[in-house]
């Protein structure tokens, strides 16, 4: 062999340089490889289950397996946490609906018009029921709803068998909920525990970056925007997770309250350096000799217009750098509790998640209209496949419902099913008849099931892998003695499609979640709850950061192609964190007693009027309410120059730094108006 001599224009890369790439891509590669496998694991995992549970159901001889395959797929989660949570919640969500169905067929099966509204109506109460809760306890309410489809109509259709029936539903449901359970302890478990863990770790270390970021130097505002926003989203990932994996095992329970407390701190960092990092680095009060107490700062300045203007600076300065100095000091202390395996002190946080009773309800009114639509071309048409159709209706919208652009979602399902009825078909038609035992019928399924399976592994599009494996087992109706009727399997996939059109229709046209009326609505819940905060009572102000933090994810969760849209929402959650935790100490401070007895009066009188301000805010309203904030503001600085109790004088610093959040925060009200609310 010759060699030939290459010169320094025709040489390959270097040797250097190969390994530099390789290092680059490496990490990649394995992130992708380590994905893929765990798909792979979790479609085996899960396709084990199903055979299980379909030769349970053989063995026992029960009316439908097909069911007990189903849910297997419907409760298949990657990790074990989340399979036993699922099934905790599908569990009590299938008995509500089993009993709702004894009630609907036992009582109205006579009256098939009567039937089929009271089940709408029942359907459209689960759902907004669902809307108003989160996570887990969510999906109970959506199965209670439509479980009661599921099971009530074919009872109803027959209803001298309507027991056996529903027994036989509730009994094939259960076992594939403990087979799935099953199969995610037993085959290559994957536990939701340690990637909890490291994802708190993760997000601590994150926070504290960010915490420096926010009070250092050299901060830049674009950046310190989209790390806040990235935050607040990582944080209401990590407390669905956190309640999820509370199921998995007892060590998880023994760390629920410390990876509660670390989660609800890191919160709250968020929130106050969110509020806060804009006022930090002022030349003059960067420095703990420039953050002294009230008395020092009023003294330290004169009676005068530019005195009086840098004493309030000052005072709104010290507060918020106080603010800041104790939220840090919150999350070391539970940070270290976490370390330790041990509870932070201090009393657990309440929580009063936001529901939207106007987004509950049109999920709700939705779901009956489904349910009415197909109910009514079932009764108008007497078509065989009608109560298939009325069923598929009522999951459908039920679950899309509760994701994020539901319009987007039910197209992609549409068109997923459409491509999948080639290979359900030749699944059904040429490779099931060729199953002459359970091993070749296993063997017939696996192609189909091994796909959808790795389908629902996948973050972003397992909802399509889930309904196509829906779609296979009410064509296919599984048996002992399987019978092959391409009429039937037509009927059916036309029955589908039809509620798949009713479903994508309704979201397109009533009502449709658009970016401008997601985040009008998500503007009406700032302006509503901080109404209620100015109420007079007890401020829980951790209980509101907690809720707004978490309704903000939601809200960029479903603008997340909006930048704008995301923007707006992002800046009203801004104002109203820092308008909160004002009226928070405004109360605070007229509480404890210290302020002069018209100070108070007057700060009741400021917190009256911003409540019945917020409840319909008007550029009138708003002007007038910041008139009296700097009003009260003005008499409490004049207040304090004229005591000379130490106490006293603290409390009523911070009602002059409490009024002027107020005063400035009311003034952005115009982003809360509806005029100026359009997103476009």
């Amino acid at each position: 062999m010759s060699s030939v001599a290459l010169d320094s224009t025709t040489r390959p890369v270097s040797h250097p340089v190969r390994e530099q790439l390789w290092s680059a891509t490496k990490p990649i590669s394995a992130a992708l490889s380590g994905e893929v496998f765990a798909a792979v694991v979790f479609s085996l995992r899960t396709f084990l289950a199903a055979l299980l549970a379909l030769f349970i159901a053989f063995w026992f001889t029960l009316d439908e397996p097909r069911w007990a395959l189903l849910t297997v797929y419907v409760v298949a989660q990657p990790d074990s946490g989340l399979v036993i949570a699922k099934g905790v919640f599908r569990m009590l969500g299938t008995i509500a609906g089993a009993l709702a169905s004894i009630a609907l067929v036992f009582g109205l099966s006579q009256h098939g018009v009567l039937f089929l509204v009271v089940l709408s109506l029942w359907i459209g109460f689960c759902n907004f029921a669902a809307r108003a809760v989160r996570n887990f306890s969510s999906y109970g309410f959506l199965l209670a709803g439509y479980t009661a489809a599921i099971i009530g109509i074919p009872a109803a259709l027959d209803p001298n068998g309507a027991y056996p029936v529903i027994l036989a539903r509730f009994t094939e449901i259960a076992l594939g909920l403990a087979c799935a359970g099953l199969a995610s302890r037993v085959v290559l478990p994957s536990n939701l525990t340690p990637k909890l863990v490291a994802r708190v770790n993760a997000l601590i270390d994150r926070v504290h970056r960010f915490a420096a970021s926010a009070v250092g130097p050299a901060r830049d505002r674009k950046l310190l925007e989209t790390a806040r926003m990235q935050l607040i989203e990582d944080c209401v990932a990590a407390e669905a997770m956190r309640s999820n994996a509370f199921f998995e095992s007892p060590e998880t329970r023994l760390l629920n309250r410390p990876l509660r407390d670390l989660i609800d701190r890191a919160r709250h960092m968020i929130a106050v350096a969110l509020e806060n990092f804009a006022d930090f680095g002022s030349p003059a009060h960067s420095t703990p000799e420039g953050l002294r107490s009230s008395a020092t700062l009023i003294s330290a300045t004169e009676n005068t217009p530019c005195g009086n203007g840098a004493a309030v600076s000052a005072l709104v300065h010290a507060e918020a750098r106080q603010d800041f100095d104790d939220a840090l000091f919150q999350l070391r202390v539970s940070e270290a509790a976490f370390r330790r395996r041990s509870e932070a002190p201090g009393p657990i946080a309440s929580r009063h998640l936001w529901s939207d009773p106007v987004l509950a309800a049109l999920m709700g009114v939705r779901s009956a209209l489904a349910i009415a639509v197909t109910s009514s071309f079932w009764m108008a048409t007497a078509w065989p496949s009608g109560p298939i159709a009325v069923i598929f209706a009522a999951c459908a919208c039920s679950l899309f419902a509760s994701m994020e652009q539901p319009v987007k979602i039910t197209l992609a399902i549409a068109v997923a099913l459409l491509l999948s009825v080639m290979p359900v078909f030749v699944t059904l038609f040429y490779l099931l008849p060729l199953a002459t035992d359970f091993p070749s019928m296993a063997v017939a399924l696996a192609p189909l099931l091994l796909t959808c399976g790795f389908i629902i592994a996948v973050p972003k599009i397992g909802a399509l892998g889930l309904f196509v494996v829906a779609y296979f087992e009410v064509v296919s109706e599984i048996n002992n003695v399987m019978t092959y009727d391409s009429v039937g399997f037509l009927n059916t996939t036309v029955a589908c499609f039809l509620a798949i059109g009713v479903v994508l229709v309704l979201f397109a046209t009533f009502f449709p979640e658009t970016p401008i009326r997601v985040a009008r609505r998500f503007r009406r819940q700032l302006l509503m709850h901080l109404s209620r905060l100015a109420r007079p009572g007890h401020s829980d102000i951790p209980a509101f950061e907690q809720a707004l933090c978490e309704r903000l994810g939601g809200a960029l969760a479903r603008l997340e192609d909006k930048p704008q849209a995301v923007r707006k929402c992002f800046v009203c959650a801004e104002s109203a964190l820092s308008c909160g935790r004002a009226i928070d100490r405004l109360k605070a401070a007229i509480a404890a007693g210290q302020p002069a007895c018209e100070i108070a009066v007057e700060g009741s009188s400021l917190l009256r009027r911003i409540s019945w301000t917020y409840v319909n805010p008007t550029r009138a309203r708003c002007i007038t309410s910041a008139w009296q904030a700097r009003a009260l503001r003005r008499r409490a600085l004049a207040a304090a120059r004229a005591t000379t109790g130490t106490k006293e004088v603290e409390m009523l610093g911070a009602v002059v730094a409490a009024s002027e959040v107020l005063r400035s925060r009311i003034l952005e009200a115009s982003l809360f108006m509806p005029e100026t609310a359009d997103v476009r």
